[in-house]
């Protein structure tokens, strides 16, 4: 059942259109025990088998369990086709939009949070996206245009993210928005014992550290980084 897994993973990941920390997040499992998955390196039990079909309904589980039939259900596209067919059924949500600048100084990734509660624009999104992202709650949303390259290579300079303000737990090490020491920061957040967090950068040129939350910190998460787009040059 699990001969050449790996392979599926990555079909999956085209499919659904997801990347890698994405999945390892429906999978409720660390990136680094799914890049092992991904890369073949060992194989996934079944606790992670069971965590992307209940998160994913549309894959095929006999696809998945059996190499049977195609490997997402017919109702994913024909939902899609709906969507999209069913004009007259869009709404335009009003998203707060903002922008993330940083400079490098000693190494240190700056970048100044005033005015992040009032918005002097925002990005209007169509119901059929937000029910995508986030179940068609919109009020949950914000967007923030990252002009920084503290996180590439995962999110590069000059793209646009989505963040969910519910989730603001890291639980499970992902990408979140961030306001530490009065800078607004887009950081991977892994939770460590003792009530501790490491904040990464993905770029080497930043530094990573470390905070313990039990200290008295003007740290604050702000949202989950769920979605992102960029400009194909």
């Amino acid at each position: 059942m699990l001969k050449n897994f790996n392979e599926k993973l990555i079909k999956l990941e085209e499919a659904l259109d997801l990347k890698p920390m994405e999945m390892a997040e429906i999978g409720n499992c660390s990136r680094s025990t799914y890049y092992r998955y991904r890369n073949g390196e060992t194989k996934p039990d079944v606790e992670f088998l069971l965590n992307i079909l209940n998160n994913e309904k549309y894959i095929n589980p006999d696809w998945l369990l059996r190499d049977h039939g195609p490997i997402l259900k017919l109702q994913r596209d024909k939902r899609k086709m709906n969507g999209f067919l069913q004009s007259e059924n869009i709404e335009m949500h009003q998203i707060p939009f903002y922008t993330l600048n940083m400079s490098v100084k000693g190494q240190k990734s700056l970048g100044s949070s005033d005015g992040f509660e009032n918005p002097e624009r925002f990005l209007p999104l169509s119901s059929t996206m937000v029910e995508e992202v986030v179940d068609g709650r919109p009020e949950r949303l914000f967007a923030l245009k990252v002009d920084t390259d503290a996180m590439s290579p995962v999110i590069e300079k000059g793209s646009i993210v989505l963040a969910d303000k519910q989730q603001n737990d890291p639980d499970f090490d992902a990408i979140y928005v961030v306001r530490f020491d009065n800078i607004l920061r887009i950081n991977a957040l892994q939770r460590l014992p003792g009530n501790k967090l490491r904040i990464i950068c993905e770029n080497p040129r930043y530094k990573s550290h470390q905070i313990d939350l039990n200290q008295d910190f003007d740290f604050e998460i702000l949202g989950k980084v769920i979605w992102m787009g960029m400009k194909m040059y």
